[in-house]
């Protein structure tokens, strides 16, 4: 099953030690830690608009979405 993890550098909740321990334990996954993302990648509620680490985040998921139906995903 294809999986993306996703993990902010300045994430206090989850750390990116456990980020990359996640990752290690879905044979296939890819990590990607974002940059100056916290647990919320930058966002704020309410929205407030786009900030460099959630953009980051959507143009991961952009391009690993389409991805997951072709190799067996929901």
């Amino acid at each position: 099953m294809p999986a993306l993890v996703l993990q902010g550098e300045a994430d206090p909740n989850v750390t990116p030690d456990e980020g990359q321990e996640l990752s290690s334990w879905i044979a296939g996954s890819r990590l990607v830690v974002v940059a100056g993302g916290d647990h919320v990648f930058g966002a704020k509620q309410p929205f407030e608009g786009w900030v460099a680490p959630l953009e980051r985040v959507c143009a991961e998921l952009d391009e690993f979405l389409p991805h997951v139906g072709r190799l067996g995903g929901i």
